[in-house]
C-alpha cells in the first residue's frame, strides 16, 4: 500500500490517499515501451542494390588471361560506388499490442510511480494568472525537482474564466513550455513512454480520481508540513 498526497497551491497536504500496489508486470511495461518507440520510426532508411546504382554493365576486362580477379561489372558490391549488400530498405516497423495489454502496461507504470512516491496531486491548478512564474512557484512549493509530467483533466466543465477545457489546457501549456523538463498533456492522452520519461507526475484531485478511483474509507486527512 502506497500513499499519494493531495496538496493545495502552497504545498500544504490536505489529504493522503492509500493506493494498493500489487505486483508490477515489468516485462509488459517494457514491451509497451518498445512498441511505442517502434511505432514512432518512419522506416524510410534506404540503400541501393546493384541493379539500382548507376554504372556500366560491361565487364571492365576480359574473364581470362589478364592475371587479375574475374569481375562482372562496376555495379558489383565489392567495388567502390557499387550496390549495397543487405542494406536497409523502407519498411514498416510498427508493432501491435492488444488494447487490454496496453491499458495494463500504463496502469502498472502509474502504480510504479505511486510506489516510488513520484505521483503528486494538487487540489486545483492556479489558472487565475496564467504565467510561467506562477507554475514555477507552484512546483517549488510542492517539492517537485527535476522532470515533471503534468496531466490535465478530466474537465467535464471548463474552469472559471475559460470558454472550454481546451483553452484551459492551452493556458497550462503556455505556463510550462519555458520550464525545462516539464511537459503538459491531457490525462486521457497519458502513455507509458511519457510516464516513464519524467520523474514526477502531477495531476489534479479529479485526475487522481480518474486514474485511481477512490474507495470508501481509504482517504485520511493530511498533516501540515
Amino acid at each position: 500500500m502506497s500513499e499519494v498526497a493531495i496538496c493545495d497551491q502552497k504545498g500544504k497536504v490536505l489529504e493522503r490517499r492509500d493506493i494498493p500496489v500489487p505486483g508490477l508486470r515489468m516485462a509488459l511495461i517494457k514491451q509497451a515501451v518498445i512498441r511505442q518507440e517502434a511505432n514512432r520510426r518512419t522506416g524510410t532508411a534506404a540503400t541501393k542494390v546493384r541493379t539500382q546504382v548507376a554504372g556500366s554493365r560491361r565487364k571492365p576486362w576480359r574473364q581470362k588471361g589478364t592475371g587479375r580477379a574475374r569481375v562482372g561489372d562496376r555495379r558489383s558490391p565489392i567495388w567502390r560506388g557499387g550496390g549495397a549488400i543487405f542494406g536497409p530498405h523502407p519498411r514498416d516497423h510498427s508493432q501491435k499490442l492488444p488494447k487490454k495489454a496496453r491499458r495494463r502496461a500504463l496502469h502498472d507504470a502509474l502504480l510504479g510511480k505511486v510506489r516510488d512516491s513520484e505521483v503528486l496531486a494538487i487540489d486545483e491548478f492556479p489558472l487565475d494568472v496564467p504565467k510561467t512564474r506562477v507554475m514555477a512557484a507552484l512546483l517549488a512549493q510542492i517539492g517537485i525537482e527535476g522532470s515533471c509530467l503534468i496531466a490535465m483533466g478530466p474537465m467535464p466543465e471548463p474552469p472559471k474564466g475559460f470558454d472550454s477545457a481546451k483553452d484551459a489546457l492551452t493556458a497550462v501549456v503556455r505556463m510550462t513550455r519555458n520550464l525545462p523538463r516539464v511537459t503538459t498533456t491531457r490525462i486521457e492522452d497519458l502513455n507509458v513512454g511519457d510516464v516513464l520519461r519524467h520523474r514526477h507526475l502531477l495531476v489534479s484531485r479529479a485526475g487522481l480520481d480518474f486514474l485511481f478511483p477512490a474507495k470508501p474509507g481509504k482517504a485520511k486527512p493530511g498533516k501540515e508540513e
